[in-house]
């Protein structure tokens, strides 16, 4: 009988059962649809703030609800859920100081690209269409574009106004102020979400330990060039995976 033939035996086996996606799965893959998800989110929050911007009263999303709550409130609280699995799976793939740095890169920057880029191009671009020359910009007082960057920098959002821009615009003309960006605030919710889950969450078992590990196996490594150092270091090396490189 040939190997490949079929036995009674084989036809008598049962077929195991496929095989289940847990959470953890779906989590671990790019393949799921949160991106999407999440776009979806963020453009119902764009529609939400065009009534108000474009001079067309509240989101209409405030009558279906009996005034309890807007479209965009929905579409935020929906965002933050998302990017609240998103987030703990990046927390427990690295040790705590390893995802506060992630964090950091991730946020900050550009952030202060933004703030950076309204207070250099946006608002003396608008600053001068209103006044015909930039005169007084930058020696007006408060709130001025100084100001908007000490006041907002480290994402406590003190100043949402430069000067006199889009004052005049329909948003600006109910709320009687200038207001750059409005969405500002969330970051700063974003950034303590991200430390709370760093913290609940500081690694799965062993991360922290590979991370040592992988340190440790680098500082032997350059310490010296010696065979019998450099052959620990490589079997260490290959418990940790770290390469072995100085």
């Amino acid at each position: 009988m040939s190997a490949g033939a079929v036995t009674p035996e084989r036809l008598a086996r049962p077929a195991s059962p496929p095989k289940s996606d847990t959470l953890g799965d779906v989590l671990s893959e790019r393949t799921n649809t949160f991106g999407f998800i999440r776009l979806v989110l963020a453009s119902l929050v764009i529609v939400d703030h065009a009534f108000p911007l474009s001079g067309n009263g509240a989101d209409p999303f405030w009558g279906y609800t009996h005034g309890q709550e807007s479209l965009g409130g929905f579409a935020v609280a929906g965002f933050f859920v998302v990017s609240g699995f998103l987030i703990s799976r990046s927390a427990m793939s690295v040790d705590f100081l390893g995802f506060l740095w992630r964090r950091i890169l991730r946020i900050f920057p550009a952030f202060w690209l933004v703030l950076v880029v309204t207070v250099a191009v946006v608002a003396p671009f608008f600053y001068w269409l209103d006044h015909g020359s930039l005169a007084g910009y930058l020696t007006r007082g408060t709130p001025g574009p100084i100001t908007y960057l000490t006041n907002n920098w480290n994402l406590t959002i003190g100043q949402y106004a430069v000067l006199d821009v889009f004052r005049t615009t329909p948003y600006g003309t109910e709320v009687n102020a200038s207001v750059m960006n409005g969405s500002l605030w969330t970051l700063l919710c974003v950034w303590v979400r991200a430390v709370l889950a760093g913290w609940k969450y500081p690694s799965r078992p062993g991360v922290a330990s590979r991370s040592g590990g992988r340190f440790a196996c680098r500082i032997r490594a350059c310490r010296s060039r010696r065979g019998a150092s450099v052959g620990r270091c490589s079997r260490r090396a290959r418990s940790t995976s770290c390469g072995c490189r100085c």
